[in-house]
């Protein structure tokens, strides 16, 4: 990865310039992800949905009420807004979307 960055600094050919972008890519798709999605929330839901329809239902349903809940009883340590707020509303959408589902 070092190496891959140190020629990326001052990219001479196409190779190293096209090395670049891909560098500069990757890096953005990344903080994007982590910005709007999470690891630890495509983990959580990964694993929900590997334990089968209903478990996905109801471990995603009313995680946005856990996250709500957990973040207003325990003040200490202080808790990041923007996590609290992707989260929340990441798991409020998929709660909507099993509604809508539910419904048609």
């Amino acid at each position: 990865a070092r190496g891959n960055f140190l020629r990326t600094l001052r990219p001479a050919g196409i190779y190293e310039k096209s090395m670049a972008w891909w560098i500069w890519l990757t890096t953005w798709f990344n903080s994007m992800f982590v910005e709007y999605f999470g690891w630890d929330n495509l983990i959580y839901i990964s694993l929900t949905y590997a334990l089968g329809p209903l478990a996905f239902l109801i471990l995603t349903s009313f995680r946005h009420y856990a996250v709500y809940m957990t973040s207003f009883a325990f003040r200490d340590p202080p808790i990041a807004h923007g996590y609290l707020m992707r989260d929340a509303k990441l798991y409020k959408t998929i709660a909507l979307c099993h509604f809508v589902c539910r419904l048609l």
